[in-house]
């Protein structure tokens, strides 16, 4: 029964502090709506390949919403090492869910069990690029949905032909983490090692370092890693942020490639230069519009970091499987390197130089391929659950 108050309670469960974009202009348009009460729900994951939850994102993920403000509850005990059942919070009319993997958490969280107490809702946490339809969308979890969000037509009709038992929850709104470039942008660079570097360049690998040929193979972290370190002490005026795939360390270690103490030199060497940093954060967007190109073969940032109009260049590779007619498409109208030499060339060409004449392409594919409301689409999802819900 409707609560007294007649509000709709609507609950987020957040699981890393990478992902808190997905969330936020949702979180915040239904905030600052009177109808709503909205509340927040922090889970640890468990990595791929891992058999234990990641206490240490867990605790970087505490930290960041308190950072921020943000009310939340805990649905892992970290003394007692058990999950906290999430009836112990009530019932809300609708629940967010993070990402669709039933084997990163609980069963307690997942669409399977919260289907029998509240509607449920998910949008992609990532774009769609890849063209791997068992991990995009046919995935268990979204059978338990009722509303599945969408960033775009063509996105929503690749789901619908693969899915069409979906069709009818399938909403077109445009990511909600897009929002974030309606925003006035920010002159304070305080994310920023180097506020005074002439050029910053965002490097964004992939976790998928390991050699085993699955359906979903991109990264060339280690094959490029050594590079960026030089390129940095070579370029003093040039700030480098490694952003990593939240899963990048935590993979290579659960994979066997890398021991602990190894994956956490990387973090350190990268980190101990005077014009580099690794940011993990949850304000890539805000780098994004502070930056100068993205450098990367971590395939949803194709489409997110578009909208900034800044160069971006693709770290192709044999290794790597094809993407879905977006993703390929994306890739005709960017920039891209098989090696450090052209890595180099569009450093010095593009960035430093200034020479950007892929950047008709791009504006191109934008027009094509993002979808936003011009409320935003925190506001465009928050109005459909109303209506579904009232």
């Amino acid at each position: 029964a409707r609560p007294a108050d007649g509000k709709l309670r609507a609950t987020f469960i957040v699981q890393r502090p990478a992902l808190w974009p997905n969330q936020q202009s949702v979180y915040a348009d239904m905030r600052a709506d009177p109808g709503f009460e909205v509340s927040v729900l922090a889970i640890p994951k468990i990595p791929p390949a891992a058999r234990s939850v990641d206490l240490e994102e867990y605790r970087r993920l505490k930290q960041f919403l308190a950072e921020q403000a943000i009310p939340f509850r805990e649905g892992y005990d970290e003394q007692t090492g058990c999950w906290i059942h999430p009836q112990t919070f009530g019932l809300p009319d609708v629940v967010f869910l993070p990402q669709p993997y039933l084997h990163t958490q609980s069963y307690l969280y997942g669409a399977h069990y919260l289907k029998h107490f509240c509607k449920l809702a998910i949008w992609n946490y990532g774009q769609t690029i890849d063209d791997i339809q068992l991990y995009r969308h046919y995935l268990p979890a979204y059978a338990g949905c009722d509303f599945i969000f969408m960033e775009s037509e063509p996105a929503r009709n690749l789901l619908a032909e693969f899915a069409p038992a979906l069709a009818d929850r399938l909403v077109v709104t445009g990511p909600p983490k897009l929002d974030a470039y309606l925003r006035p942008p920010s002159a304070d660079l305080r994310l920023w090692k180097r506020p005074d570097a002439r050029h910053r360049i965002i490097w964004a690998p992939h976790f998928t370092v390991a050699e085993n040929r699955t359906p979903h193979t991109f990264s060339n972290f280690f094959a490029y890693f050594e590079y960026f370190i030089d390129a940095a002490r070579r370029l003093p005026a040039v700030e480098f942020v490694l952003r990593p795939h939240p899963e990048l360390f935590a993979h290579m270690v659960a994979a066997g490639l890398k021991t602990r103490a190894e994956a956490e030199a990387f973090r350190d060497r990268f980190n101990a230069l005077p014009n580099g940093q690794v940011y993990e954060g949850g304000e890539i967007f805000e780098m994004f519009r502070q930056s100068d190109a993205l450098i990367l073969d971590s395939i949803s940032f194709l489409l997110e970091y578009l909208p900034t109009g800044r160069p971006i260049c693709f770290l192709d590779s044999l290794r790597r499987q094809r993407l879905n007619p977006i993703g390929e498409q994306l890739l005709h109208a960017y920039y891209s390197a098989w090696d450090a030499a052209e890595i180099e060339e569009f450093i010095q060409t593009v960035v430093v130089g200034g020479d950007d004449y892929r950047r008709a392409d791009r504006d191109r594919v934008a027009r094509k391929y993002i979808h936003q409301p011009p409320g935003g689409s925190g506001q465009a999802i928050k109005d459909r659950i109303r209506k579904a819900l009232a």
